[in-house]
């Protein structure tokens, strides 16, 4: 099957069996994309036991032969409008309203091939700072983020404290939540989330990411603001929220991602 750029994925029937659906979907990868497999499979498995139904039930992790393999039921995908994305606006929601009294995961994970710490904090702006943007700075700088770009960067870092003031409940996060990783089941007719990063942070994060790289329906936010009100001024942390995500692109794909991580920055209010 085609749409994703970093594992190999098939669909599956199986014929005469009992216990399983009779279409499957698998995701197959060697090396640190099998380790990535792994951790989805781990982090869907805990994300069904606090909320089934909105992402993709994981029925096997196996890494005993050449590739890592990672087995789901498959959907049938479209992509949102009307209704349907006020259904998923509204179903974010209510998966931020699951919370915790600190911030991170059960352990570490990945954000596309990119390793994510998750280590637990009770500061959330601690969590961002040194778990996110450092990290993420770090790995950026050795895959041509200009110097000027990194300086500035380091600004942001340096005034968090000021850029995220507001109060912040730890939600469940999907953590990647931009507009190729949720859509609609034609099946079942409700909204599927998918491709997680999870951990326990600040709801606006998967707000911000779903504007990066366009944005879904007003529907869509509207639905989410009637469900759970964003605090005020989040439309301006949004930009140092996506700037862990571009610096992230220019970790993955190089320098053709300098010019995202300066829009961030531009739209940074210090």
């Amino acid at each position: 099957m085609s749409g994703g750029d970093i594992h190999s994925s098939v669909a599956l029937k199986l014929i005469g069996d009992e216990v399983l659906p009779n279409h499957l979907f698998g995701k197959f990868n060697v090396g640190i994309g099998a380790d990535v497999l792994k951790t989805e499979f781990e982090s869907l498995t805990l994300i069904n036991k606090l909320l089934p139904g909105l992402y993709p039930q994981p029925l096997l992790f196996d890494n005993s032969g050449v590739e890592g393999a990672l087995i789901m039921p498959f959907h049938n995908l479209t992509s949102f409008g009307g209704s349907n994305a006020a259904d998923a606006g509204r179903a974010l929601a209510e998966q931020h309203k699951l919370t915790h009294d600190q911030f991170g995961w059960s352990s570490d994970n990945y954000i596309g091939m990119t390793s994510q710490p998750n280590r637990w904090m009770p500061n959330w702006v601690d969590f961002f700072r040194e778990q996110r943007l450092l990290p993420m700075l770090e790995k950026a700088n050795n895959k041509g983020l200009t110097g000027a770009s990194a300086l500035r960067v380091n600004t942001v870092i340096s005034c968090l404290e000021d850029i995220l003031s507001h109060e912040v409940l730890s939600s469940l996060v999907h953590g990647d939540l931009w507009s190729g990783n949720l859509g609609f089941d034609s099946d079942t007719s409700k909204p599927l989330f998918y491709d997680p990063a999870p951990y326990y942070g600040d709801r606006e994060v998967d707000l911000a990411m779903t504007r990066l790289f366009g944005q879904q329906s007003d529907v869509f936010y509207l639905a989410y603001e009637q469900a759970w009100p964003l605090e005020s001024g989040h439309e301006d942390r949004r930009a140092v929220y996506n700037l862990y995500h571009a610096l992230n692109h220019v970790a993955l794909f190089g320098s053709s991602y300098n010019s995202l991580v300066d829009d961030c920055l531009n739209q940074v209010l210090l």
